[in-house]
C-alpha cells in the first residue's frame, strides 16, 4: 500500500459524499509547507511502520495518522470532513480495494477523529489513525 492508494481512496470517496472542491492532499510530514500553500481545507495521510507482516508475510499493518484541516475560522467543516474520512476508512472491513492495493480491512487505533490543533491560519485539525491490513506482495 502506499501514499497514493489511500490518497486516491479518499479523493474518490469525499467526491461520492459531495465534496467541491476537494481537500488538498499531502504525504506531510511537514504540514507548515503546505498550509501556506493552500487556504481552504486539507488532507494530511502520513504512514507509519504500524504492527508489521502477519499470515507467513502475506499481509503488512502499517499504520496511517489522517490529519484533517477545515477552511480558515470553519470548526464544522473540519470536524465533518475527519468524520466522513473515518467513516470511508471504517466501511473497508473485509477483501477490499484501496487505491490498488488489496486491503483485509482497516481499523482505527483510540480514540475518533478529535481535534488535536488551531494554526496560525485559523483552521482546525482533527487527527485520528488507522491500522491497514494490506498484501505484501511476497
Amino acid at each position: 500500500m502506499r501514499y497514493s492508494d489511500v490518497e486516491s481512496f479518499l479523493q474518490d470517496g469525499l467526491t461520492g459524499l459531495g465534496y467541491k472542491p476537494l481537500p488538498v492532499f499531502s504525504p506531510g510530514p511537514s504540514q507548515l509547507v503546505v498550509e501556506r500553500k493552500a487556504p481552504g481545507s486539507m488532507v494530511f495521510a502520513t504512514f507509519g511502520g504500524g504492527l508489521g507482516p502477519t499470515s507467513e508475510e502475506h499481509f503488512d499493518r502499517p499504520f496511517i495518522t489522517i490529519r484533517a484541516l477545515g477552511k480558515q475560522r470553519d470548526f464544522t467543516g473540519a470536524e465533518t470532513l475527519a468524520w466522513d474520512i473515518d467513516t470511508l476508512l471504517l466501511a473497508v472491513d473485509g477483501n477490499a480495494i484501496v487505491g490498488t492495493a488489496k486491503v483485509l480491512y482497516i481499523v482505527r487505533t483510540g480514540g475518533a477523529p478529535a481535534l488535536v490543533d488551531h494554526d496560525s491560519a485559523e483552521r482546525y485539525h482533527f487527527q485520528s489513525t488507522y491500522i491497514v491490513e494490506t498484501q505484501t506482495g511476497f
